[in-house]
């Protein structure tokens, strides 16, 4: 997704989270597949005025979109962005690297 082809996401996580950490958030990603967004908000939210959404364990930060709807009706979850929590508020930064990461991702998928 970046010019090196990797998501920043998978590189975060190869590098600083934990297996305890990963397997909490695939949990919480199997909750997102299975309930939709009406997961806590404590754990999944939309960030306001944006077309991301945040996913939180205790120290990590997941941004992501919904992505295309699927053939069978249901839409992907996109992550693009990982980081560990240094504040209660998101950084802009990390917010801008989103939002770019979904620009790039969304060119590709016009090509389907």
């Amino acid at each position: 997704m970046e010019t090196n082809n990797r998501c920043p996401y998978v590189d975060y996580c190869d590098r600083e989270v934990s297996q305890d950490d990963e397997l909490a958030t695939l949990a919480l990603i199997g909750r997102l597949a299975d309930h939709g967004t009406s997961v806590s908000v404590h754990k999944f939210k939309k960030l306001h005025g944006l077309e991301l959404y945040e996913a939180r364990t205790d120290q990590h930060r997941f941004l992501g979109f919904i992505g295309r709807a699927q053939p069978d009706g249901r839409s992907t979850l996109v992550l693009v962005n990982a980081f560990k929590k240094q504040q209660d508020r998101t950084r802009p930064q990390q917010i801008d690297r989103a939002l770019r990461l979904k620009a790039v991702y969304e060119e590709g998928q016009g090509d389907e």
